[in-house]
């Protein structure tokens, strides 16, 4: 079975996943270096771990912009603008090791997934996007897709859950809406099913491809 010349598209699309790739790694230093600094300065952070701003709790009643203690006195936090940004002075290395697991899985998860497409697309550009290993591969990064963002929204409501009062300064209540909106990753987890069923596409493909070359 002939297929056109993808060869100047294919090159493009892998100069984009080869451009991510390398990207990835500049974050997992960056991760590594972070988790490091994190582990080893937990209880005098300083101001250099902020949180999100949308993670920023509502709080029943306006609060004085200064420094705050969660419920259980283990996390102290700085808060510079009411309902906006605040930073953790110190944090809790059981916390440490969770957001550093959950950020390294979903860097594992989006390397991998890079990985496969590059070694998919090759074969694209060589003119065999129905090799036999293309339908695994894809099948691999749908799973990573769909795996990432459910991973994403269990972590976000597990970690809350356990870590509540630890991370929750009096007064305040977290926006479980708002941060279950702005963590869960509809499209990731729909492109993700969207790849599965490509991959069944190859895999049919490549099915066909081989009664055509046994009936030659």
């Amino acid at each position: 079975m002939k297929f056109a010349d993808l060869r100047p598209v294919t090159g493009i699309v892998r100069a984009g996943i080869y451009l991510a790739f390398a990207a990835s790694i500049v974050v997992l230093l960056y991760l590594v270096g972070s988790f490091v600094y994190a582990l080893t300065h937990a209880d005098d952070l300083g101001a250099n771990i902020a949180s999100n701003v949308y993670v920023m709790p509502a709080f029943e009643e306006r609060i004085a912009e200064s420094v705050h203690e969660s419920r259980t006195g283990a996390v102290r936090f700085r808060l510079h603008e009411v309902y906006g940004v605040f930073t953790w002075l110190n944090m809790p290395r059981d916390i440490v090791f969770a957001v550093y697991f959950h950020l390294f899985i979903l860097w594992l998860l989006f390397f991998i997934g890079v990985r496969e497409l590059a070694n998919v697309f090759e074969d694209v550009g060589a003119g065999n996007p129905f090799a036999p290993e293309n339908a695994r591969r894809l099948r691999i990064v749908g799973l990573c897709m769909a795996g990432g963002g459910i991973f994403k929204i269990l972590y976000t409501i597990v970690s809350f859950a356990v870590f509540y009062d630890d991370v929750i300064i009096p007064g305040a209540r977290l926006p479980w809406r708002l941060l279950i909106a702005q963590d869960l990753s509809l499209g990731l987890i729909f492109g993700g099913f969207v790849v599965l069923a490509v991959s069944e596409v190859f895999r049919a493909g490549n099915r066909l491809q081989e009664d055509q070359n046994l009936t030659v």
